[in-house]
């Protein structure tokens, strides 16, 4: 399988799982209820330091994919596609632009603040972002690079790193969100 139709189907994908009303188009208020979820997940309060730094940096991804809407202030699969390409396809640009997200999202589930969470706890926030059952604990089995039963916040972000970076169906996080087929 070529590597453009693996990007092609992680990032379809990914378009799934922020196209949260599923009405086809990503808007901000996607981005706010997807927050909403994993501050449920980790049983965290909107207003608190967590919250507030999960929503902020959820905005700022937005803000970063709204870059290519073309004013009508959705975002369809073409501009996202676009976006992808341009803000996280390179290391860097994801690192800028993703990395701010995927830490305030590891710090609300990450509920005890010891930079590891349960892998159980972490199939619960796989299935918010929804990722089916059966699908998230075998994801959390591939994550857990250690093999320990946790998921710490260095193999959560290499989950990710690889999932919107590697051209492979074969990398950690090659699955992180579910089946790209």
């Amino acid at each position: 399988m070529s590597s453009t139709s693996t990007i092609t189907r992680k990032y379809d994908r990914t378009f799934r799982l922020f196209d949260v009303d599923g009405n086809g188009v990503i808007e901000e208020k996607d981005f706010a209820l997807l927050a909403e979820a994993v501050l449920r997940v980790g049983g965290v309060e909107a207003d608190s330091p967590k919250g507030n730094d999960l929503r902020r940096t959820f905005h700022d991804c937005w803000t970063a994919v709204s870059a290519f809407d073309d004013g009508d202030g959705q975002v369809t699969r073409e501009e996202f596609h676009q976006a992808l390409q341009a803000r996280f396809s390179e290391r860097g640009l994801l690192e800028k632009h993703y990395l701010p997200a995927m830490d305030a999202s590891f710090s609300v589930i990450d509920t005890d603040d010891d930079d590891q969470v349960p892998a159980a706890h972490m199939v619960r926030y796989l299935e918010a972002l929804g990722v089916p059952a059966g699908e998230a604990e075998a994801v959390c089995a591939d994550m857990d690079i250690d093999g320990d039963g946790h998921i710490t916040r260095e193999e959560f972000r290499t989950g990710w790193m690889d999932y919107l970076l590697d051209t492979t169906d074969n990398s950690v996080g090659s699955r992180l969100l579910g089946g790209t087929a």
